[in-house]
C-alpha cells in the first residue's frame, strides 16, 4: 500500500513505462537487432538485482522485477558490481558487457533529460573495460597452423564431401586465405569437411 502511495505522490517512479516510453521514442532510429540489445540489457539488469536481493532463484520474471523497480533505488552503489557479475556469472567478454551497459547508461541520460533522475548513475561503470576488451582480444589470438594443418588444407579435395556446387571455389579460397590471412573464412568453410 506505501508503493502505490509513493508512487501516486510522485516519490517512487517504476522504471517499466518510462522505459517503454523511451523505447518508443528511440526505435525509430535503431535497427531491431538493436532493439532487442537494449531489452537484453534490462533483462540482465532485472537478474543482477534478483541476484543483489538474494533472490536468484526468484519465479518472479526479470523483466518484470526492473519494470517494477523504481528510478530513485538505482544508485552508483547499486550497480557497482553489475560489470563482474556480468563477466562471471552470464561469463561476457569486456566488449559484450560494454554493450550491455550502454543501454542502461542512454535511457539514464534520456530520463535526466526529462527530469526523472538528477543524476545518471551509470557514468563510469565501464570504466576499465575498454583495456580490458583489448587484453582479451590478445589472448584470443590463433596460433598458426602447423605444417601437417596446411598440408591437409593445400591437399583437400574441392569436390570431398561435396554438398554443393561450388566446391572449386572454396578450394580456391583456401588458398586465398592462407596467403592473404584471411585465415577465419577459410576454417569455417573447410574444417568441418577435412576430417
Amino acid at each position: 500500500m506505501t508503493r502505490y502511495r509513493e508512487i501516486a505522490l510522485g516519490k517512487t517512479t517504476p522504471i517499466g513505462p518510462l522505459f517503454d516510453r523511451w523505447m518508443r521514442d528511440v526505435e525509430s532510429t535503431i535497427r531491431q537487432q538493436t532493439a532487442r540489445g537494449h531489452r537484453l540489457a534490462f533483462r540482465f539488469f532485472g537478474e543482477f538485482l534478483a541476484f543483489q536481493d538474494g533472490d536468484a532463484c526468484s519465479s518472479q520474471d526479470p523483466e518484470t522485477l526492473i519494470a517494477s523497480t523504481s528510478v530513485e533505488s538505482i544508485t552508483k552503489r547499486r550497480i557497482g558490481e553489475f560489470p563482474e557479475w556480468l563477466a562471471q556469472r552470464k561469463r561476457l567478454s569486456a566488449k559484450t558487457i560494454q554493450s550491455r551497459i550502454s543501454p542502461l547508461k542512454t535511457f539514464w541520460d534520456w530520463l535526466e533529460r526529462k527530469g526523472y533522475s538528477e543524476t545518471n548513475p551509470w557514468l563510469g561503470a565501464t570504466t576499465g573495460l575498454k583495456r580490458r576488451a583489448e587484453v582479451e582480444e590478445k589472448q584470443d589470438h590463433k596460433r598458426e597452423y602447423t605444417e601437417a594443418e596446411l598440408i591437409t588444407l593445400l591437399q583437400a579435395n574441392p569436390d570431398g564431401h561435396r554438398r554443393w556446387g561450388y566446391g572449386a571455389a572454396i578450394f580456391d579460397l583456401i588458398r586465398l586465405g592462407l596467403l592473404t590471412g584471411a585465415r577465419q573464412m577459410a576454417e569455417k568453410k573447410t574444417v568441418g569437411h577435412l576430417s
